[in-house]
Order: C-alpha cells, then structure tokens, then sequence
C-alpha cells in the first residue's frame, strides 16, 4: 500500500505520516521506531507485511501472456509485447498506461526501444515488425519483409538500422527510413532466437546450433561458435566482454571476446534457465526459467554469486529486462502482469539495532545514521565505506537531528531542549 500510493504521498506526507505507520510492514525500522508511539484511530487486524516487498509495481492491462519488455533509454518508461496482439506502454513510476498500440494481427514476441527513444519497434508472428512513435503511440511504419514469423528486433547503436530475426533463419537489417526493402540479409540454418549488436556493423546472431558474429558491411558471418552447444538460451552484455548461454541446465559464462569459458552454475536438479538479460553496465545478470518457476534470479557476474531472488508471479516469467539505472528489473509473465523489483532494496549495515534516523548530504556523496542504542555512523555512499562514527549517550536517541555540512565536513547534531547542538569534524 505504502509504494502504490507514494506519488500522492510524496506530496502530502506531513498530513500522512501519523496514519501510514499502521500501514508500514511489521518488521520495518519505521514500524519499530514510531508504531509503539502512534495512538492512530485506524487498527489494522490483518493484511500487514511483515517486511519490505522489492516488488514497487504490478503493471496490469494485458489480457493475455506478455512476452517482451524493454525500457526507454531515460527509464521513465517502460513497452511490453503480449499475446494478445498489442504493444503497451507504461509509466514507470506510477504503473499507468499511456498508450496501447493496435496494429499486429498475432501474437507480439519482441520489443525495443530506439537508443533516443523517439520509436519502438514490435515484431510479431504476423511476419512484421512495427514502428511507432513513441510519444504518441501512432504508428510510423510498417516492415514486411520477413516470410516467416519474427522473433527478435533490435536497434543498431546508431538508431539508424533495425535487425530483425525470423522463425525461418533469416536475419534483415533495414533502414528505419526505408522500411520497404532490406539493406542486408543474413541466413543462419535454425530459428533466430536473439540479437544483439556489439559495434555498429557488428551484429550477434543466436541461433538453437550456434552463434555467430556477422560484419554487415561485407555481408560474412566473421566468427562461428558451436562449442556453446546447444542453448535454450543466450544474451550479450551491453560492452561486448561477456556472453552468458544456458544449456540443458548448466549456465555458462563466456569471455566474448576470445570466446572461452568463464565459470558456470549447474543447478541440482537440471533448471533449463530460458531468459537471460545483463543490466546496462554489464556487470549483473537475470536469469529465469519459462519451464519450471514464477521466480527470477540477479547475479553478480563479477563475484559470481546471487544478490537477489524475486518471486510474485503467479506463472513463469517470460522476459527480462534491466532499468537503464540498473535500479530496477522488470519482469514479465504468462500470468499477463509485467513487476517492477527494486534491487536497491537491502537490509540496514547495523542489524542488531534499530535504525531511528538517516540523513544524505547535500552533495549526494556521504550518509548519517543513528541507532537505538547511540551509535551514530557516517557512510561512503555507494561502497558503504564507514567514514566516521560516535556514540551519544541520551535516553532518546530518535528524538536528535543530523545535518551534514554542504562541503562534507561536519555533521551537525541537535536534539531534545535540554542538549546543546554538536558539531562533529568529519
């Protein structure tokens, strides 16, 4: 409740914030700090949280499985593809739709946005892909060059060109100004699962055999990997250095540049992980199954080990996708819903007490908490570095105040009449 109402709340929190404590998870350190001090009218018997969900948003209006997400290059939006023939848009930080785009006769397998975000481009089983004008949702142009159901579209990093993947193998890349016939055409011998650019004129085309890297300027497929076996799965980072594939269960790693293997996770039992997506600084990768759970994995391809476990939906997820910030991870489901998980969601540095107070600096660089039992601690915002820390003797410590100098180079507190304003030298 209290992430679904925050746009109205943010405007009008001195009126709420009396009432909204009841609302608050049980476990929450607002809950355990305010909740035995609040004497509101409201009683909440049943239906409370016990702790912070990282689902911020459940976006609904599909009426059928959603099969595709992909954010706006500034985030703030985010376009989805279903089955149900139509492309949607949505805001991210409310939830709402803004557009539904009518236009494909079937199903919608894939969606992107252009890197200025001016277009979106939908490719369908009806053999065509679709661009639209992204602030009006109209549609601009229509692609039909493909025989065959098309499963994947992409935008060059240029935004110039669009490639596009087809059940048959055929892969085109096209003019997003000349829609009516192909700049180039590429044939791999299976179905076109995914593509990815690395460079402008290089393009990465996945197949159910193999992988194969592609020079558009001299229509040659450069590179050819079989080793990789045969993936259910396979995506690219946005830098080019790594490439993750699953197959029969085992999800591989791989140095893309020299095409040698990483590290890998083997699962017991065997979970076929059929969508993958890395985050936009190539350093986190989502991993789900479309076979076997409702659930969706985050890890840290540098440490190799799991940070975040997300699950809610209600059937398998079908499609992955990284917030430009890396904030957020949608998700989309057979279940028609599209979630939004917030991977900033963490527990407090301090967990044998409670948090009663926290202050960010001007310049968005340091931190201050307090806790129940005195200790105040300085942090390094990102690293979570500890910068400086105190302790304050006094029998209530949520009732003080911080502040931290414009210039980082005191922290101020101040509390009950009775104490005098500390000025501490960070």
């Amino acid at each position: 409740m209290i992430r679904e109402f925050y746009p109205v709340m943010s405007v009008a929190s001195l009126q709420l914030h009396h009432h909204v404590v009841q609302f608050l998870p049980v476990e929450s350190r607002l809950s355990q700090v305010y909740g035995p001090r609040c004497r509101p009218l409201i009683e909440v018997t049943a239906g409370r949280e016990q702790k912070w969900s990282s689902c911020v948003r459940v976006m609904e209006g599909h009426t059928d499985t959603c099969l595709s997400v992909a954010f706006s290059p500034d985030g703030e939006r985010l376009v989805s593809g279903s089955m149900d023939c139509t492309v949607r848009l949505w805001d991210v930080q409310t939830g709402a739709i803004l557009q539904a785009m009518a236009g494909h006769r079937y199903r919608v397998r894939s969606v992107a946005y252009s890197p200025d975000g001016r277009f979106i481009a939908s490719a369908s089983d009806d053999v065509t892909v679709r661009i639209w004008g992204a602030a009006t949702g109209l549609q601009v142009s229509v692609y039909s060059g493909h025989p065959e159901w098309v499963y994947c579209v992409v935008f060059s990093p240029d935004g110039i060109r669009i490639a596009s993947g087809d059940s048959n193998g055929g892969v085109h890349v096209w003019s997003i100004d000349a829609t009516h016939r192909s700049v180039k055409m590429l044939y791999v011998s299976e179905r076109t699962e995914s593509l990815a650019y690395i460079s402008a004129n290089r393009l990465v085309v996945s197949s159910r055999k193999s992988i194969r890297v592609s020079d558009l300027e001299s229509d040659s497929h450069m590179e050819q990997h079989d080793h990789l076996g045969e993936p259910d799965a396979f995506a690219m980072a946005p830098d080019g250095s790594l490439a993750v594939s699953s197959t029969k269960g085992d999800l591989s790693v791989w140095d893309a540049r020299k095409w040698t293997k990483q590290w890998s996770i083997k699962p017991s039992p065997p979970v076929p992980f059929t969508f993958l997506s890395f985050s936009p600084d190539s350093t986190l990768l989502a991993v789900a199954s479309g076979d076997s759970g409702s659930s969706c994995e985050v890890w840290d391809v540098q440490t190799e080990k799991g940070t975040h476990q997300f699950k809610g939906h209600a059937r398998e997820v079908t499609a992955l996708q990284f917030s430009p910030d890396r904030s957020l991870l949608a998700s989309a489901s057979y279940d028609a819903t599209i979630r939004l998980w917030d991977l900033r969601v963490a527990e407090s540095p301090r967990k044998d007490t409670i948090m009663t107070s926290l202050v960010l600096s001007p310049l968005g660089t340091m931190f201050a908490t307090s806790s129940s039992d005195g200790a105040i601690e300085v942090r390094i915002v990102g690293s979570d570095e500890l910068a400086w820390s105190s302790r304050v003797e006094h029998s209530d410590v949520s009732s003080f105040a911080m502040v931290i100098s414009p210039g980082d180079k005191f922290l101020i507190l101040y509390g009950p009449s009775d104490v005098a304003v500390s000025v501490f030298d960070l």
